[in-house]
């Protein structure tokens, strides 16, 4: 499996930017008054890239320590969270970006309050990417000081 690709996050997170940038719309055609952002979504956000980047941090260390391994299974399973994460705090990053630009202009309370808690909200989306990263990253098996290194030629890198 390869590691999440810069294009994969930048195309998560336009499609982000694409979704907060029509909640306002949405619900003002709907009738309805636009939400704030809760700093209960913030300290969630901060609080999983928290424990992403501890669980980066164990994993790192147990792959690369002498002794008993991880079962493969678990790393399999914190591979595809890390993916999934940083996939997933790209789109977040880009949907509240988008939310929040859209009342920048706006000099009134409550469009200030959506800007602020908008642009923190993205920054900690931005941290649980990084934070998923960091994991993905850290799951990878360092290459063993026996083995020869792997050979790009498909059909003669076998023996």
């Amino acid at each position: 499996m390869r590691p999440t690709s810069a294009p994969a996050l930048a195309i998560a997170a336009l499609l982000g930017v694409l979704v907060g940038g029509s909640v306002e719309p949405l619900v003002q055609r709907a009738g309805g008054v636009v939400p704030t952002v809760p700093w209960s979504a913030v300290l969630t956000m901060v609080f999983t890239a928290l424990v992403l980047a501890g669980l980066a941090a164990s994993i790192w260390r147990s792959l690369r320590r002498p002794g008993p391994r991880i079962e493969s299974q678990r790393a399999v399973t914190l591979l595809l969270l890390g993916t999934a994460c940083a996939l997933a705090g790209a789109a977040v990053a880009g949907g509240y970006l988008a939310f929040a630009l859209g009342y920048l202009g706006d000099d009134a309370a409550l469009p200030r309050e959506r800007v602020v808690r908008g642009l923190f909200a993205s920054a900690a989306a931005v941290l649980v990417a990084a934070g998923g990263l960091l994991l993905e990253r850290a799951c990878q098996v360092p290459p063993d000081q026996d083995d020869p290194p792997p050979s790009s030629d498909p059909w003669h890198g076998r023996g």
